[in-house]
């Protein structure tokens, strides 16, 4: 075998080997990324309650309000009382979101009315932000709505309280998402989550 041969012979070997070895790295990639996207999607959405700086002249006068934003989990509301909660919504997906819904599960006492009333807007034509309400109480928003990686989305809701007692906030998103850097995959899920309103 001549050294030409010997050489051309080697540098195949090379080539298909490391040809091999990217391809590998390339899946096992890709399977990483799809592995985090699909847990991703376990938990697309981060939402909480939000009380607002003083400086934003938004009052909610259930709540002590200073000059920094705060988040909760939890608000504790007068009995009988009448005002606006909002909430702050932050993705971690680019996400396709069609029927989102809110409300209270069944309770002993009346659970508290919902109604949309958006307190950023004081006068407006904007006819997108379609609801209802259905027969169990919960405020539905039917038309579709992108929300985007890592921005915040905030949307204001009127409570009306009655009885007193906790009452669990069931916040449900129907998600679409279709890539992961660079997953090209449709995922679809309902997520639902939490939050607790007390009312004394």
């Amino acid at each position: 075998m001549s050294e030409i041969t010997f050489g051309l012979e080697t540098a195949t070997f090379l080539i298909v080997f490391f040809s091999a070895v990217y391809g590998v790295y390339l899946w096992n990639k890709k399977r990483k990324e799809t592995d985090k996207y699909e847990k991703l999607m376990e938990n697309p959405v981060e939402v909480h309650f939000l009380i607002p700086a003083k400086k934003l002249n938004i009052e909610l006068k259930y709540e002590k309000q200073d000059e920094e934003d705060h988040i909760k989990d939890e608000l504790t509301i007068p009995q009988n009382f009448e005002d606006h909660i909002i909430l702050l919504i932050r993705p971690k997906l680019n996400l396709s979101v069609n029927d989102r819904y809110f409300g209270f599960g069944p309770h002993d006492g009346k659970i508290p009315e919902l109604s949309y009333s958006n307190i950023y807007v004081t006068q407006s034509s904007d006819q997108s932000a379609h609801w209802y309400i259905d027969r169990y109480g919960c405020i539905h928003f039917d038309t579709e709505k992108q929300f985007f990686k890592d921005e915040t989305y905030l949307l204001s809701i009127k409570i009306k309280t009655y009885d007193k007692g906790s009452y669990p906030l069931e916040i449900t998103f129907n998600v679409m998402s279709n890539e992961y850097k660079e997953v090209k995959k449709e995922i679809g899920r309902r997520i639902v989550r939490y939050l607790s309103v007390r009312v004394e």
